[in-house]
C-alpha cells in the first residue's frame, strides 16, 4: 500500500481508486 500526501481531496480519492484497481 502506498502512502499518498495530496492537498486536493479529489486527487486523494482518485489515487486511492487507482491503487485499489492495481490490487
Amino acid at each position: 500500500m502506498k502512502v499518498l500526501i495530496v492537498d486536493d481531496e479529489a486527487s486523494i480519492r482518485e489515487s486511492i481508486s487507482q491503487i485499489l484497481s492495481d490490487e
